[in-house]
C-alpha cells in the first residue's frame, strides 16, 4: 500500500498512509503502559476510539475543503504554515525558529509550520496529527477521574468521553480546539493528583496551564481560579487519610491568586494590545466582541450575555443546552441540538445523585474544582451566539461537566434495602404458641 502510494499520490497525501498506522501504534503502545496497573483497562474502547478520530478528522477536512470551499480556519494556518516550511528550505529560517511560540492564532501558525517542517506540507496530515493530539487529552480526563478517588462509575465515564460525538468530531481537525483539549486534560490530570496529594500534581497543573495558556489564556486563568477555590473549600484529604493545614492553603492559594492575575492581565492584552480596556470594563468589552463576533453565518441565535447575577442560570443553560429542537434550523443545529437535548435528559434522570453529589461537595475538591470551572466556562461562554462555534467552544468543558453525570450514588450498608424494595404487602409473621 505504501509502494503503491508513493507512485502514484503527491507526497501530501502518501505521507498520511505512512502516518496513521505510526501514530496509531504509539498511542496504542502508551494506552498499554498507562492502563496496565487498572482493574480494567478498556484497551479495545481506547483503540476503537483512537481509529474513530482519524476517521473524524478525514471528515472534518473533507468538510472544511469540499463542502465550506476551504472557507475554515484550517486554511489560513495552512497557508501560514507552507510559508514558514518554504522558508526554512530555502534557509531564509533555521530550525529552532520554527520551534512554535507566541499566543493564540500566532501559536497556530508556528504549530503549523513546524509540523510541515517535519512532515512536509500537507494539511490532511497536519489534521490527523492534532487529532492524535486531541485524543490524548481525552485519555488524561479519564486519568484524572480515576486518580480523583471521587465515586464514579470510570467505566461508564470512559465510554461517554471516548465516543460523545463532539469530543470525536471538533479536536479532530487542524484547529485550536485539539490544543485545548490537551491542555485542559493536563491541567485537569494535575489538579486530581495536587487534591489527592499524589506527586508531581503541581508540576503537571503547570504544564497544563502553559499548553492552554499558549491558545486561550483566559482558559487558563479558569482553571487557575477553579483549582483556588477547591484548595480554598475543600475539606478533602489523601489517600492516608492526611489533611492539608490552613497554611498551606493559604501558601497555596495565595500562588494561585498571583497566578490569576498573571492569566487575566495576559487575557485582556491578548484580546486588547492596544491597552483600549482594563479591569471589569475589559471582562464586558471581551463578552460585547464574543456576541459581535459569532453573530454571523446562517446558525446563529440571540444570546445569552449575562449583565447581572440574575442572568448567570440562563445564560449557563444556553452555553450548555442550546439551540433547543425548535430553534435548529439545518442539518448541523439538529444535531447539535439532539446531543444537548440527550445530555439534559441524562441529567435529569440522576438529578438526585448529582444534587447529593453537590450537597457533600466540600468534601471532594475534585468536584468543587468541576462545578467551578463548569460554571465559570457558562457564564464566560454565554455570549457566543453562533451554534457552530459554540458547539466547538464547549468540548472545553463537556469531559468536566460529565463527571457529574456518571456520579456513583451513594453506598448503603451491608444488608439495608432501600425504600422501594419493602414488601408493605406482607403481614408480620405471627408467633406459634403451643397449647399445653
Amino acid at each position: 500500500a505504501l509502494a503503491w502510494s508513493m507512485n502514484n499520490l503527491p507526497a501530501s497525501q502518501w505521507v498520511v498512509v505512512l502516518l496513521v498506522p505510526i501514530l496509531f501504534g504509539v498511542g496504542m503502545f502508551i494506552i498499554l503502559a498507562v492502563t496496565k496497573d487498572d482493574d480494567e483497562p478498556m484497551v479495545m474502547a481506547f483503540g476503537i476510539a483512537l481509529g474513530l478520530k482519524f476517521v473524524a478528522s478525514f471528515v472534518r477536512y473533507y468538510f472544511a475543503l469540499v463542502v465550506y470551499g476551504g472557507l475554515a480556519d484550517s486554511t489560513l494556518y495552512d497557508t501560514t504554515g507552507r510559508g514558514i516550511a518554504r522558508s526554512y528550505r530555502d534557509g531564509s529560517l533555521s530550525f529552532l525558529e520554527t520551534v512554535p511560540r507566541g499566543m493564540g492564532t500566532d501559536f497556530l501558525h508556528r504549530l503549523t509550520g513546524f509540523l510541515y517542517v517535519l512532515l512536509g506540507p500537507s494539511q490532511i496530515a497536519a489534521y490527523i496529527v492534532m487529532s492524535w493530539i486531541g485524543f490524548f487529552g481525552q485519555v488524561l480526563f479519564i486519568r484524572a477521574v480515576r486518580v480523583s478517588g471521587v465515586s464514579v462509575d470510570v467505566r461508564r465515564y470512559t465510554y461517554v468521553i471516548l465516543f460523545l460525538p463532539s469530543l470525536l468530531y471538533w479536536p479532530s481537525a487542524l484547529g485550536k480546539e485539539s490544543i485545548m483539549m490537551l491542555g485542559i486534560g493536563i491541567a485537569t490530570y494535575g489538579a486530581a493528583r495536587l487534591f489527592a496529594r499524589r506527586r508531581y500534581g503541581i508540576v503537571t497543573l503547570l504544564a497544563g496551564l502553559l499548553v492552554a495558556g499558549a491558545i486561550r489564556p483566559h482558559v487558563a486563568g479558569t482553571l487557575l481560579v477553579s483549582v483556588g477555590v477547591a484548595i480554598a473549600l475543600g475539606r478533602g484529604s489523601d489517600h492516608a487519610g492526611n489533611r492539608r493545614g490552613a497554611g498551606g492553603r493559604i501558601v497555596i492559594v495565595g500562588l494561585i491568586a498571583v497566578g490569576c492575575m498573571l492569566a487575566f492581565s495576559t487575557a485582556v492584552n491578548y484580546f486588547f494590545p492596544d491597552g483600549g480596556s482594563s479591569g471589569l470594563s475589559a471582562v464586558t468589552d471581551t463578552l460585547d466582541k464574543a456576541s459581535t463576533g459569532t453573530a454571523g453565518g446562517g446558525s446563529q441565535f440571540d444570546g445569552a450575555t449575562p449583565n447581572s447575577p440574575l442572568r448567570y442560570p440562563n445564560a449557563i443553560f444556553s452555553v450548555f443546552f442550546r439551540p433547543l429542537p425548535w430553534e435548529a434550523s439545518s442539518a448541523q443545529t439538529m444535531l447539535a441540538s439532539a446531543e444537548a437535548m440527550a445530555l439534559l435528559a441524562v441529567i435529569w434522570i440522576r438529578r438526585r445523585v448529582i444534587l447529593n453529589a453537590l450537597r457533600k461537595m466540600a468534601e471532594e475538591p475534585f468536584l468543587i474544582f468541576a462545578a467551578v470551572y463548569t460554571a465559570l466556562f457558562g457564564i464566560a461562554w454565554s455570549s457566543f451566539s453562533n451554534v457552530g462555534a459554540l458547539a466547538r467552544q464547549r468540548v472545553q468543558v463537556w469531559p468536566v461537566l460529565l463527571i457529574f453525570i456518571v456520579l456513583s450514588a451513594p453506598r448503603r450498608h451491608e444488608g439495608e434495602l432501600p425504600p422501594a424494595h419493602v414488601d408493605r404487602a406482607r403481614p408480620p409473621e405471627r408467633r406459634m404458641i403451643q397449647r399445653a
